[in-house]
């Protein structure tokens, strides 16, 4: 059985919108990965397995919702800014429907891309709402930027053809903070 990717195995896309490389070195205590048969190195294997993960139909949900709130705020903030369809881990492995790609500037694709990095890679099963999660697996700048980004998006996304995402993310939301409150 092939050993789950960690979540310090997920690409560092902060630097990607700067137009550096957006792989970071593995951690000391990520699993090794044996390329020698493949001839693959290590980052191939890594970027496979993340590929692999974004399969997954639920995980594939939970990045469409994600890349719709983040074209939502993109679109209201930075409306001066060339937006592009979205090329990252996502559209690379097909987690969105053809035509629906979401249009972002380059530091909105910068933060889609690790938050499907990291809901890829979550340790959770079943996951929880990140605000209800005991592993907090996003950089502190990177949390703050999501928790503004979902929060001003949220609402606004049920009027922008996003509604039963909107909705299945709220309940999913009050469930996780309900839980959370019945394990204290």
């Amino acid at each position: 059985m092939a050993e789950q990717p960690s979540i310090a195995d997920a690409p560092d896309v902060s630097a990607s919108a700067a137009g550096t490389s957006a792989t970071q070195a593995p951690a000391a205590n990520a699993p090794a990965v044996d390329v020698s048969a493949t001839g693959a190195s290590p980052a191939d294997a890594r970027s496979r397995s993340l590929h692999e993960r974004l399969q997954d139909p639920v995980i594939a949900r939970d990045c469409r919702t994600l890349g719709g709130m983040t074209q939502v705020w993109c679109a209201d903030h930075h409306d001066d800014a060339l937006r592009t369809p979205y090329e990252g881990l996502g559209a690379r492995a097909g987690v969105y429907k053809p035509g629906k790609l979401p249009r972002l500037c380059p530091e909105c694709a910068a933060h889609l891309e690790y938050g499907e990095a990291r809901r890829a890679l979550c340790p959770k099963d079943p996951k929880p709402s990140c605000h209800a999660c005991d592993v907090h697996c996003y950089k502190p700048q990177e949390r703050a930027w999501q928790q503004k980004a979902m929060a001003y998006a949220g609402p606004r996304a049920m009027f922008r053809g996003m509604f039963v995402d909107a909705m299945r993310h709220l309940w999913q939301e009050l469930r996780g903070r309900r839980m959370a409150k019945r394990q204290k």
